[in-house]
């Protein structure tokens, strides 16, 4: 906690993060109120921006990796640049430190990739984007959640499903960190009643044709992350 005891949350950001695995969960914690929340955006530099995915949008670090204080809450992004943040042995070496004393260790989408890489999911369930589930799979400590869950508490441990489920996990640590009518009332801020025009947005509820062609979308995408997890485990193809 800050020197202000306001709760500490910060997100390590890589190059091609996804935009929503940031800002969202961002917004929604910030409403809350009793505990204050001080959000912190963590980048190599100071004067170079981090671009964010899809979109290119441009963000500013608020500190770096070397500069970050101990934070009440490690919230790992996923997006397309997944693969590069689980190389870089600097980005792993800082969540693995920053964990150790995190209140929470939290990861949306397709971060649950490098909390599992650096060894921070080992004994606990989790879950991710269903189009990476088969490379979460291959980390033997890993217990993953069965179906298609929104978001999975596991000790203090959160993980979610695909880009919109960091709404729910973000709401339930809101729950966690201020109480559950402060949750309900940000929840209501931001008028989260959703009703979507599809029913198609998880594998469960999609029709044959949306699922098959999702998945020839999404396709180049898992099988990267799975070569690439086999050969970080040493795994045989």
């Amino acid at each position: 906690m800050s020197q202000d005891n306001a709760i500490l949350v910060g997100f390590p950001l890589f190059e091609e993060a996804d935009l929503l695995d940031v800002t969202v969960p961002l917004e929604l914690l910030a409403f809350l109120e009793r505990p204050a929340v001080r959000i912190q955006l963590i980048g190599r530099s100071l004067t170079e921006p981090v671009t964010l995915a899809p979109g290119k949008v441009r963000v500013m670090p608020d500190t770096t990796f070397q500069s970050c204080p101990q934070l009440d809450v490690l919230m790992v992004p996923g997006g397309s640049g997944v693969l590069a943040a689980m190389k870089d042995r600097n980005y792993l070496d800082f969540i693995r430190y920053q964990a150790a004393k995190a209140r929470y260790v939290a990861a949306v989408c397709a971060g649950s990739l490098p909390l599992a890489a650096a060894g921070l999911l080992n004994g606990y369930t989790a879950t991710t984007h269903w189009a990476s589930l088969s490379a979460l799979h291959l980390f033997p400590q890993v217990n993953v959640a069965l179906g298609y869950p929104r978001y999975v508490l596991s000790g203090n441990r959160i993980t979610t499903g695909g880009v919109s489920s960091g709404i729910d996990m973000a709401l339930a640590l809101c729950a966690l960190l201020g109480g559950e009518e402060q949750a309900k009332q940000v929840q209501l801020l931001i008028q989260y009643a959703p009703q979507p025009p599809y029913q198609a947005g998880d594998p469960t509820t999609a029709d044959p044709i949306t699922w098959g062609e999702a998945c020839k979308r999404l396709e180049p995408l898992r099988e990267s992350r799975v070569d690439f997890i086999r050969t970080l485990l040493g795994l045989k193809p």
